[in-house]
């Protein structure tokens, strides 16, 4: 993914806003999906430095208004979602990319990642404890070698049109009502499944 911008995330530096640069890093990861810091299509990568009491209690939309491509890296171990959030840990909207790369999605009262008529790559990272762990509607979803596990509903719900190419991912709902993948009664012939 080309990219225009890379800026960096601590919430360690907290409350402190920071300008995104390593040496004086932004608290929170909004920052990077604000406007003025990655206009529309435009594209930029976020380098998220984890830590292992901390999470980042946030709701990040990407709304259709504003198409743009971002990814978000982890580095150390990056925890991102809490109870009482307002709306999924990242909602996706059309037209919009986000890639994910080692972080954790977890605790959220609503999906971790709810995507529609966008584009969403998770890889190496989990999702655990939300209310589903990715609901995608008219979604291109790729996940892999990652973690979908232990929700309260489905682990990826997909809804008509929407596309989901696994690789080396593991989809897993245990003791909970929710199913692992929960394909629309439409055939499976959009899936891909690579072991």
């Amino acid at each position: 993914m080309p990219t225009e911008r890379v800026y960096f995330v601590d919430n360690d530096t907290c409350p402190e806003v920071g300008e995104g640069t390593e040496a004086n890093p932004f608290c929170a990861l909004d920052s990077v999906f604000d406007l003025e810091n990655t206009p529309s299509g435009e594209s930029s990568v976020a380098i998220v430095i984890g830590h292992a009491t901390e999470s980042y209690r946030e709701h990040i939309e990407l709304p259709n208004a504003w198409p743009r491509r971002i990814a978000v890296l982890g580095r150390g171990r990056v925890t991102i979602g809490f109870a009482g959030l307002e709306g999924p840990v990242f909602e996706v909207q059309r037209d919009n990319f986000l890639y994910l790369d080692d972080v954790t999605l977890t605790r959220s009262d609503e999906p971790a990642v709810s995507c529609v008529d966008a584009t969403v790559w998770i890889d190496s990272s989990s999702l655990w404890q939300n209310a589903v762990g990715v609901d995608a509607q008219a979604c291109e979803l790729v996940v892999r070698q990652s973690q979908i596990f232990d929700n309260d509903g489905d682990g990826i719900s997909l809804a008509e049109q929407s596309r989901l190419r696994m690789v080396h991912g593991l989809v897993v709902q245990a003791e909970r009502q929710g199913g692992g993948v929960r394909p629309p009664r439409a055939t499976l012939d959009a899936y891909e499944l690579h072991v």
